[in-house]
């Protein structure tokens, strides 16, 4: 794929794209192949040995979490969370989980009067709304957020169940089982 397909996929400017490529190119994990005017961003490893190298570099895609009461209709929200990680683990999901992952633009559409406090949240219940950094439906997988975001998103979660549905992600991937280091 070329930097403007590139760009044009992950709905990201032509800037933003090359200065990731540019980094990317100097940690050598990708390259860049010439072929006649045409340059293309090849992987310099197959997949598993790629998403190692790579995954130091990566970071959560959960901008900020906010709290809703009710149900909202008509808003495309996908899975996520540690909702996502129980449809696709043995982790059994908790009601007041977080588990739904919109966009920042989807976010600015909720109207004021569904946002609620944490504290109200975790007293009366609703639903948790994870705003992603980026769309998450480029890599969703079955309605849900793809398995290297939801690892992402959730790395740091302390819950020990948890890191043991996150290591079924990091096995299925070839990634290191975080319990092993």
């Amino acid at each position: 794929m070329n930097q403007t397909d590139l760009s044009k996929k992950l709905r990201l400017s032509k800037a933003t794209c090359s200065r990731a490529i540019r980094d990317l190119v100097g940690l050598e994990i990708i390259a860049i192949k010439k072929e006649g005017t045409n340059s293309w961003v090849v992987p310099r490893f197959d997949k598993p040995e790629f998403l190692r190298k790579a995954y130091a570099r990566m970071k959560s895609p959960v901008k900020r979490v906010i709290y809703l009461k009710g149900d909202l209709t008509g808003l495309q929200f996908l899975q996520s969370g540690v909702k996502a990680l129980s449809s696709i683990s043995m982790v059994g999901a908790k009601e007041y989980d977080r588990g739904l992952a919109v966009t920042t633009r989807t976010a600015l559409t909720i109207p004021a009067e569904y946002i609620i406090s944490k504290r109200e949240f975790e007293d009366f219940g609703g639903l948790a709304v994870e705003v992603w950094n980026y769309d998450p439906e480029l890599l969703s997988e079955n309605g849900r957020v793809d398995d290297i975001s939801l690892l992402l998103s959730l790395e740091n979660d302390p819950d020990e169940r948890i890191q043991m549905g996150l290591d079924e992600i990091r096995k299925k991937h070839g990634l290191p089982i975080k319990n092993d280091e």
